[in-house]
């Protein structure tokens, strides 16, 4: 495999895997809280109704993530790797923010309880966010070494 191939390759990954993982976190649960209370919010529902209280706890910043994943999945498919990098950089900082202090609000009621423990949708989404930013380094770097010329000649299948 020439480093034109792998660059395709690296570019497929970045286009498919990141998303694919973020959108297989959806139906999972994300987090459990107090007394392992995990039936109440899928994934799903945390992105859905996350941004009407993104500040209102420190997990909740963690919210932030979604938007800079999309910024970042749309700023590679637009060859721009360092900005999308960057932004990438930036999700997955806001997806470790719920690790470093776990109080979130979870409920209409705007009561702060804190996450007990982290169940596979959560995992899935921070996985999303490791290899999305690992895949746009190694993008800027391919395309530090004069590679952004090939990937242009040969974009990938769909």
């Amino acid at each position: 495999m020439g480093n034109g191939e792998g660059a395709v390759w690296v570019k497929r990954l970045l286009l498919l895997l990141s998303p694919l993982l973020f959108f297989a976190c959806l139906p999972m649960r994300a987090v459990c809280t107090g007394n392992f209370d995990c039936s109440r919010w899928p994934a799903y529902g945390i992105l859905l109704f996350g941004w009407m209280a993104p500040f209102a706890a420190p997990a909740n910043i963690g919210w932030w993530a979604n938007p800079m994943l999309l910024i970042s999945w749309v700023m590679g498919l637009q060859w721009k790797y360092r900005s999308a990098a960057g932004a990438a950089g930036a999700a997955l900082i806001f997806c470790l923010i719920p690790l470093v202090d776990p109080d979130a609000v979870m409920n209409e009621g705007g009561i702060i309880e804190k996450i007990a423990s982290y169940r596979a949708g959560y995992y899935l989404w921070l996985a999303s966010a490791v290899v999305n930013l690992a895949c746009l380094l190694v993008l800027v770097r391919l395309d530090g070494q004069g590679m952004s010329a090939k990937l242009a000649e040969s974009p990938p299948s769909g």
